[in-house]
């Protein structure tokens, strides 16, 4: 659009224009380019009218024209404006492409008028004209029409506005219809003023019907629903459906009104809309929400507080321990200090009587009481010596001295000491055999400690006219001892005590279980260094009964005689005379699997020309440590363990049987094969009566290739053990067989696992400890019987405990872990799973099913 400043007297040429275009970033620049239609109104207002920027109102201001424009957003019919003509009471009247329109310059709304208000057509262009008498001429393209403003009628009744057909998730609710057994509308919807819906019917629509006759396009609808809506929501009375979804639960409030086609609008209409939020959000819940937390809290705060009170009571219950503990060690010091001071005194005392007793052995009164000073003499000595030894065996420094003995005339000479006490006291006492010639391979010293404590403490607590008994019998490799009395017996409080060293019982008139309190711990640490189990039965008033099984007694053979290392006399071995001619034809046909290459061989032989030879031949097989006698290789067992010992028999200080007995008869390492040389050609008839003799004997000369086979031959039957004990607990009852130590020890340290099975701390050194075995040495054994580790024999032994417990007992899987010892439940469920390829759960419901 252009001005011409049209100022008086001035040229044409001398004139300002001025052009005005549309600015997207300026709101008071024209609407549109294309300008229709211009009008001056008698007030001098200008109005343009523009091709699709509506009209627009021209206002001058201090930085030039401003325009302000009216569009379809105002309620203009369309924004193609065609001509625009003003009547008599300056109302403008705008003609479109689609209807005419008034336009009140008051308030600025826009009446629409098309062809059902009864214009001709509704397509206008752009000639218009207004007649003298006020009739207003527009021309279309059908024609043209014309009319007096004056008579349009401007007053219009207002229409009537009610809600109707109500639907929920697209289903229509009529009066009296139910949902879920709920009546939604008790009436007509135009007659509530509430409606309430649950939280799942939260997605509704409405009908506001406005009710006339008239165009519905010249009739508009208002809708709010607070608090969602902020503004009005206009559309035409034939867009009438109201649509909402997702509410959350609440009060809500929907406002509605019509208007007739003056734009007057009707008073607004208000329904309230409560949506019932769930059970798990009403205010009752929400308090119960609060009860909870605060019983949680509670629970917390409580659980904390005795987590607290647990610490402390074991913070506690360890001090006191550590206190005990430290008593008893000073106790120990005490005894093991006073019993240093005692020996001297006892010493001189022994010999002074042993002199008297020779000198008066024919005076039966004076040789009677040098005997008991002797005999009570001899007591107090090893009351000494237990003490010591009980403090070397707290400190795992006691060690086994096994020898082969017969049990039968052991504890016959045993009992006769306490003979004459139990005649002196008018006491019974009976040694009761059960089997005859019982022979055993156990530490002799140390059995007879434990017998002489139980015999002992049997005597103490019993009274004239009470019988002592000891009966002893033998199962398989299994020695069974048990020492009977009638006397006061033990309280059954006390009872699970009496292998507590320094127990004293809280009762004053428990007197019977008062003493020096390390006798029976003592007893039982003896028992346990053999492998054996003890426990006590006792009922008050009535007797006790102590009894201890050692896994000690060995096969009988006919000719058995009482075999210790003092009465093995072998003759001298003729030496054998190496050809090293020989030695090189033989290394040439020999044959190897090399499977066990990594083994380690111990090599005994005094004989240096035949130790260098036999070494250079198997140093090319195996890894070998020679020795000049069986003496230096018992040592070295001390700190290594071989896989297996190859000795010669005739050897200095010595020789090979007693290195044999001495490997064989220990628990620690009766699991390592021998093989003995030997020259001599009666050597069965030396070693008959040794049963736990070598598992090869090969004689000299010997054949290479036999040396070598024999040797593989004892490994691989070693390893093919390794894989039997690998299921579990050993099942071999053959007492004649060199594993029968090997058993005893498995089943000892199978039964210390099984104690311990849900003893979460239960590690590997409370194990090698329990088995009186250094971590070096426990691991080694563990390793060469089971060929596991002992972590790895301890896992899988609970998780076949687990397996057992989940199918036979058909226990939960929270039950089993805690059971079987595993501090994280997640933790069981991985390794059970890498063990049996699924999960605890899975395995215990299949395993069932197959049960089933």
């Amino acid at each position: 659009m252009f001005r011409v400043d049209n100022l008086k007297d001035t040229p044409l040429e001398e004139l300002s224009i001025h052009q005005f275009v549309n600015d997207k970033n300026d709101k008071t620049s024209i609407s549109s380019n294309f300008v229709t239609s211009i009008l001056r109104l008698p007030n001098g207002d200008l109005w343009v009218g523009t091709e699709s920027g509506g009209i627009c109102k021209v206002e001058t201001k201090d930085n030039g024209l401003a325009f302000t424009s009216f569009t379809e957003k105002d309620g203009l019919s369309n924004n193609v404006v065609k001509s625009i003509l003003a009547d008599n009471e300056n109302s403008l009247w705008v003609s479109t492409n689609i209807g005419l329109n008034k336009f009140d310059l008051k308030s600025k709304v826009f009446r629409k008028f098309n062809l059902v208000d009864g214009l001709p057509f509704e397509d206008f262009l752009f000639s218009s004209e207004k007649l003298k008498n006020g009739t207003l001429l527009f021309s279309g393209v059908d024609g043209f029409c014309y009319f007096n403003p004056d008579k349009i009628i401007n007053k219009e009744e207002l229409p009537k506005v009610q809600l109707e057909n109500l639907k929920i998730f697209n289903r229509a609710i009529s009066p009296g219809d139910t949902i879920k057994d709920r009546v939604i509308l008790k009436s007509s919807l135009s007659e509530l003023k509430e409606i309430e819906l649950q939280h799942d019917e939260n997605v509704f629509s409405f009908d506001i019907a406005s009710l006339h006759f008239s165009n519905p396009k010249n009739h508009s609808l208002r809708y709010k629903l607070h608090p969602i809506n902020k503004d009005w929501v206009v559309t035409a009375s034939n867009n009438n459906v109201v649509n909402y979804s997702g509410l959350q639960p609440g009060d809500y409030e929907l406002s509605f009104m019509a208007s007739n086609s003056l734009n007057e609008w009707t008073v607004p209409k208000k329904l309230k809309i409560v949506i019932v939020p769930p059970f798990w959000k009403t205010n009752t819940a929400y308090f119960i929400y609060a009860l909870l937390i605060l019983l949680i809290l509670y629970l917390i705060i409580s659980t904390i507080t005795k987590i607290q009170s647990l610490n402390h009571n074991v913070a506690i219950e360890k001090l006191e321990k550590d206190t005990v503990k430290e008593l008893n060690e000073s106790k120990l010091r005490f005894f093991s200090n006073i019993s240093h001071e005692i020996k001297t005194p006892i010493t001189l005392i022994s010999g002074p009587v042993d002199v008297l007793l020779d000198r008066y052995k024919n005076n039966l009164d004076v040789s009677e009481k040098l005997s008991l000073v002797k005999r009570q003499t001899k007591k107090i000595k090893q009351l000494v010596d237990q003490v010591h030894d009980f403090r070397r065996a707290e400190a795992n420094l006691l060690k086994m001295h096994y020898t082969r003995f017969n049990f039968n005339d052991f504890l016959q000479e045993l009992a006769n000491d306490f003979m004459f006490l139990a005649s002196k006291d008018q006491k019974e006492f009976q040694l009761v055999a059960k089997n005859k010639n019982i022979i055993v391979s156990g530490d002799k010293s140390k059995i007879e400690k434990i017998c002489n404590n139980l015999i002992n403490n049997a005597f103490k607590y019993t009274k004239a006219g009470d019988t002592i008994k000891i009966e002893f019998s033998c199962d398989e490799k299994d020695l069974n001892v048990s020492v009977i009395d009638t006397g006061m017996g033990i309280d059954e409080v006390d009872l699970e005590h009496v292998f507590e060293r320094f127990y004293q019982s809280e009762s004053t008139q428990k007197e019977h279980i008062a003493g020096s309190g390390i006798g029976l711990a003592f007893s039982k640490k003896l028992v346990e260094m053999h492998y054996g189990y003890i426990n006590a039965t006792s009922t008050v008033n009535e007797g006790t009964t102590i009894s201890f099984q050692l896994p000690i007694v060995k096969q009988q053979v006919e000719e058995d005689e009482v075999l210790d290392k003092k009465t093995v006399e072998l003759p001298k071995e003729k030496e054998i005379v190496i050809d090293k001619q020989i030695v090189e034809e033989d290394l040439t046909t020999v044959t190897v699997s090399g499977e066990f290459s990594d083994a380690l061989v111990f090599y005994a032989e005094d004989n240096l020309e035949m130790r260098t030879y036999v070494t250079g031949i198997l140093s090319k097989y195996f890894t070998v440590r020679a020795f000049r006698d069986g003496q230096e290789c018992l040592e070295a067992l001390e700190n290594n363990w071989p896989d297996i010992v190859i000795s010669d028999v005739q050897m200095p200080q010595l020789n090979g049987l007693d290195l044999c007995i001495a490997i064989k008869s220990d628990l620690k390492t009766s699991h390592i094969p021998v093989i003995l040389l030997t020259a001599l050609t009666n050597i069965e008839d030396h070693v008959r009566g040794l049963r736990d003799g070598a598992d090869a004997y090969i004689k000299k000369p010997f054949n290479v290739q036999r040396l070598i086979t024999n040797t593989e031959a004892l490994l691989s039957n070693r390893k093919q053990l390794r894989e039997r004990y690998q299921v579990g607990i050993p099942l071999t009852k053959e007492n004649n067989k060199n594993n029968r130590n090997d058993n005893a020890f498995l089943e000892k340290l199978y039964s210390i696992m099984e104690e311990n099975l849900d003893n979460q701390d239960f590690d590997i050194n409370t194990l090698a400890k329990e088995l009186y075995l250094n971590r070096t040495h426990f691991y080694q054994k563990v390793k060469v019987l089971t060929n596991q580790t002992p972590f790895e024999l301890i896992k899988m032994y609970r998780l076949k405990k687990a397996a057992q417990f989940l199918v036979h007992q058909k226990l939960s899987v929270n039950e089993v872990f805690l059971m079987t010892g595993f501090k994280s439940r997640t933790h069981f469920t991985k390794i059970f799973k890498e063990k049996y390829n699924v999960s605890p759960s899975k395995y215990g419901a299949e395993n069932e099913n197959k049960l089933s």
